[in-house]
């Protein structure tokens, strides 16, 4: 069974839950075509808005590295700051936490206005 499109080829009908991949014909037929919108969306992201996402990324693995190689500050500067407490590296992990959470809101509010700043085009 086929669905029409407005003067269009028909495209086949799916049954529900079918994880079928569209194929190249189906894709250039719909008129939601989202590579092309995200490409325009990503245009209008400003520098900002990709430092902000390139920052939480660095933060998160910051934090990442923290957690899971605890003693990475001594053995990576030679120098041992909190004497194996392991204060400074919960520091770190709060801090990274905090610049995570932060700079990925930052960049989620950019990402946003470059949406809304898309033309509609339907």
């Amino acid at each position: 069974m086929a669905v029409p499109l407005m003067g269009r080829q028909s495209l086949p009908v799916r049954p529900a839950g079918a994880l079928a991949l569209a194929s190249v014909e189906e894709r250039a037929v719909r008129p939601w075509n989202t590579s092309r919108r995200v490409r325009k969306m990503m245009r209008n992201v400003r520098m900002r808005g990709w430092i902000e996402a390139i920052a939480a990324t660095i933060s998160g693995i910051l934090l990442l590295v923290t957690l899971v190689w605890r003693d990475w500050v001594e053995e990576v500067f030679g120098v041992d700051p909190d004497q194996h407490s392991g204060a400074l590296e919960w520091g770190i992990v709060a801090l990274a936490v905090c610049a995570t959470l932060t700079f990925s809101l930052l960049a989620r509010g950019e990402w946003r206005r470059a949406k809304a700043l898309q033309p509609r085009t339907e």
